[in-house]
């Protein structure tokens, strides 16, 4: 076991018991509001804004990482990518000892209809896989599978489009 992943996994842990705190503490605040006597509308307010604070991170650090065990892929969340990057997958993959190991990784490529470039983006709602390939130009008209082990993926459109 690696240092920095036991690392990362107490920082989730720890990160994801606060949040159950936070919505604990916010639920028993809500419920017993009416017995403190002293409380300004401006710390009430204060308090409950925990609750989308504790919202947005699960929805931004532990859903991605929730499709990643899922799904083998998934788009990295903002923690995990370099700053100077917009376009960051997540991929877990067998090493050459055995281990699941998560890697960070850009799958580009570039577009046969537009020639630009093309990412992994998010397939729903009008794509039945979870991550499809999405040109930067055109992001619902040129939409391609992605296969990550053949690195591979064919149009997704109607097939009369490129004619």
């Amino acid at each position: 076991y690696s240092p920095k992943g036991l690392l990362l996994t107490a920082l989730m842990l720890i990160s994801l018991l606060i949040d159950i705190l936070i919505v604990l503490f916010a639920v028993l605040f809500i419920i017993f509001i009416k017995d403190l006597p002293s409380l300004s509308l401006i710390s009430a307010l204060i308090i409950l804004a925990f609750i989308p604070f504790a919202y947005m991170n699960f929805i931004w650090f532990f859903k991605p990482l929730h499709h990643l065990m899922t799904h083998r892929i998934s788009k990295a969340p903002l923690l995990f990518a370099n700053i100077n990057t917009d376009n960051a997958d997540i991929e877990m993959y067998k090493g050459a000892d055995g281990y699941r190991i998560a890697r960070i990784t850009a799958f580009t490529s570039i577009c046969p209809i537009c020639t630009a470039p093309i990412e992994l983006a998010d397939g729903k709602p009008d794509q039945k896989q979870p991550l499809v390939g999405r040109c930067r130009e055109a992001p619902h008209a040129h939409v391609y599978s992605f296969d990550r082990m053949t690195l591979k993926g064919y149009f997704s459109g109607h097939e009369g489009y490129l004619k």
